[in-house]
């Protein structure tokens, strides 16, 4: 995959997490009309990569999709990074770092 597309994907999924609301419900509906210059596939596949990720999940209604925001913001070291490696330490471990 060419640096250009990984960029535009990072993109797209940096402008879903800005969506981001503490205690508010966001819908996909929401979210095509706010990214009007992405398309469904293209935001479906970003949440994809988010829920692979387990920073959503989607939850279906009727006619639209709830997106529930399952962690903080992810950092530029994305799931790999010390952020993750953090999350596996105890509190005495991460005082030591």
């Amino acid at each position: 995959m060419d640096p250009h597309t990984n960029r535009s994907e990072a993109e797209i999924d940096s402008r879903i997490w800005a969506l981001q609301r503490p205690g508010q419900r966001v819908m996909f509906s929401q979210i095509a009309q706010t990214l009007p210059d992405c398309t469904w596939q293209r935001l479906f596949n970003a949440l994809g990569r988010l829920s692979k990720r387990n920073q959503v999940t989607l939850v279906a209604h009727k006619w639209d999709y709830e997106i529930i925001f399952l962690s903080n913001r992810p950092t530029e070291h994305g799931p790999t990074g010390s952020s993750r490696a953090l999350d596996r330490c105890t509190p005495d471990e991460i005082a030591h770092k």
